[in-house]
């Protein structure tokens, strides 16, 4: 797996830095991990890696690229739905899982905006700002 591919997994599937958080299991990683390499290989919905590096230091660019493959990576994942609407009963499960120290701060990035696109970017970008990158997730692709 690319160097690429691992910092924007890390960043997808990011972790907190205190409180309680519970590890993805062996099969969240891998589904995790195959839905992000989907959106990476359609041309459209690739994040360029000049982009996911920004996004492991915090920085994330208003660009339609990035748009386009957070929504991608959305949809997969069934976070939300191909009309572009948070399934939200979804994500209050799986990060209620994965953060219940942090899940009420993390309700906050469950919101919809103007339109799909800017949905998944503020979905995305919240979570990190609350939760952090995770460094299991580099470890399980380092693996690989």
């Amino acid at each position: 797996m690319n160097n690429f591919l691992i910092c924007v997994f890390a960043l997808l599937c990011a972790t907190a830095y205190a409180g309680t958080r519970i590890p993805l299991t062996s099969e969240e990683r891998t589904m995790l991990k195959s839905k992000l390499e989907e959106c990476q290989s359609d041309p459209n919905t690739k994040i360029p890696r000049e982009i996911s590096e920004n996004l492991q230091h915090g920085k994330w660019p208003e660009d339609e690229q990035l748009f386009a493959g957070l929504l991608c990576f959305a949809i997969k994942t069934d976070m939300m739905s191909e009309n572009g609407d948070l399934n939200i009963p979804h994500i209050k499960e799986a990060w209620g899982r994965h953060y219940p120290d942090d899940i009420k701060n993390l309700e906050a990035c469950m919101v919809q905006k103007e339109n799909p696109k800017r949905t998944a970017y503020h979905l995305l970008k919240c979570k990190q700002n609350v939760v952090g990158v995770s460094n299991d997730a580099l470890n399980v692709l380092n693996s690989h």
